[in-house]
């Protein structure tokens, strides 16, 4: 072998040696991302009238925003940040929901107060929302809405949707109550850049991909980590800051609900100021639903049963060292298993906090914004339900949220992956 195709030869085992060695530090990150446990750093002090800010803004740490477990009390108080509101963009107001404080101003650090009303699409490629069904329950719904809206975003194709379709129902029933509806129309299309279609005419011209909702749930975003954090986000606060109050319809004529009746029942003129956990259980069993589950937990290294049992212990390690067995625990459930509210009402320190929705106040959207509002939210990371209540809280700068929970080696519950874990697709697939 002569002197030139040795050194050929040696460049290509040193580039090999360097790949190998780059894939090896990764696999090493990536290793200590999934282990280490998240210490709680802010315990809820209700003697101190800062303890419901002093706990919001403390989530603000790179880490939770990444989904990167926190490493130590330390590490977290030091990556906490407060941004005053003269740091925020030009007319951006943080804004209330039932009352009770969101945290959005300290979302600036992150870049995710992009504005996506730009809708400058193209008036050629379509995609059109067009199915007569459903696909699975509201979580579902909702999963499939803001899909919809991130796929053309990033594709920068017109979305458009059947005037009727079943999605304006699901979302005027909490979002966004109609009181004359073209003026409704005129706002839904500008908030979220659609095209709502009125007759065949409208689609002349368009080149249409139409996608059921099916086809919609079981699509990933192509878009970066970030990118579709930011963008879901966006969507986000666009409903809740039209969350209904009770004033108006739905589209199917139907007065409206108010989105704050299951707070307003359980604590009255008190709830812009109490302090509370809500605990979300939904029965989760079917062969379709384990299998995701498992899926879940083998990427982000948790227990697929701990929050669907939702045991005394488990809740009980999150809430202690928060100080929040000292407060009020609401449960929420889908109703298929009361075996998990009364294993929780027969435990001493839980029992006797839990908290129900009153009949008259309970259905879907008071639920969600219990789980939304609360300090602390524990859910299940299969459901699509306790996904959107999650990606809510952390649109409005709220942290505390637990979906992913196992017991290590010492024996001891962790929440094994972060808060934004669930806006991973490599973690939660189609639950991002």
């Amino acid at each position: 072998m002569g002197l030139h195709e040795k050194l050929k030869s040696l460049r290509t085992e040193s580039r090999r040696i360097f790949l190998f060695m780059l894939l090896a530090i990764t696999c090493i990150s990536m290793l200590r991302f999934y282990h280490q446990q998240i210490i709680p750093y802010q315990s809820i002090d209700p003697s101190n009238s800062l303890s419901i800010q002093q706990l919001q803004f403390n989530i603000l740490g790179d880490e939770v925003w990444k989904g990167t477990p926190l490493e130590s009390e330390e590490r977290s108080r030091k990556n906490a940040q407060v941004y005053s509101i003269d740091e925020m963009p030009p007319n951006f107001k943080p804004f209330k929901v039932c009352s009770r404080t969101t945290n959005t101003k300290g979302l600036g650090k992150y870049g995710l107060l992009r504005d996506y009303s730009n809708c400058h699409r193209s008036e050629r490629e379509m995609i059109l929302l067009n199915s007569p069904s459903r696909y699975g329950r509201t979580g579902n719904s909702l999963v499939e809405f803001l899909r919809a809206v991130q796929l053309s975003r990033e594709r920068n194709v017109t979305l458009g949707i059947i005037s009727g379709h079943w999605i304006f129902n699901v979302l005027s029933e909490m979002f966004l109550a109609i009181q004359d509806l073209k003026e409704w129309e005129q706002t839904f299309e500008r908030l979220f850049c659609v095209k709502i279609i009125h007759s065949e005419q409208s689609l002349e011209g368009w080149n249409i991909t139409s996608m059921d909702a099916g086809a919609l749930f079981w699509t990933t975003s192509n878009s970066t980590y970030d990118e579709y954090v930011a963008s879901t986000q966006y969507s986000i606060r666009a409903l809740m800051q039209g969350y209904n109050r009770g004033n108006g319809t739905d589209m199917h004529h139907k007065p409206v609900n108010d989105m704050c009746s299951g707070i307003n029942a359980i604590f009255g003129n008190n709830k812009s100021q109490v302090l509370y956990s809500v605990v979300h259980s939904r029965n989760l069993m079917g062969a379709e639903q384990r299998s995701m589950g498992r899926d879940i937990c083998n990427k982000a290294h948790c227990d697929p049963l701990a929050n669907q049992e939702m045991k005394p212990d488990n809740i009980k390690s999150i809430l202690a060292p928060l100080g929040m067995l000292k407060h009020p625990v609401v449960f929420i459930t889908d109703g298929e298993d009361a075996s998990i509210a009364q294993r929780l009402m027969n435990d001493t320190e839980i029992g006797p906090l839990l908290r129900f929705v009153p009949d008259e106040a309970r259905w879907v959207g008071g639920d969600i914004t219990l789980g939304i509002m609360g300090n602390v939210f524990i859910g299940n990371p299969v459901s699509s339900y306790s996904g959107f209540i999650t990606k809510s809280r952390l649109s409005l700068g709220l942290g505390h949220s637990y979906l992913f929970r196992a017991i290590n080696e010492k024996g001891e519950w962790i929440t094994s992956c972060g808060d934004g874990c669930i806006f991973d697709k490599n973690i939660v697939s189609v639950m991002s």
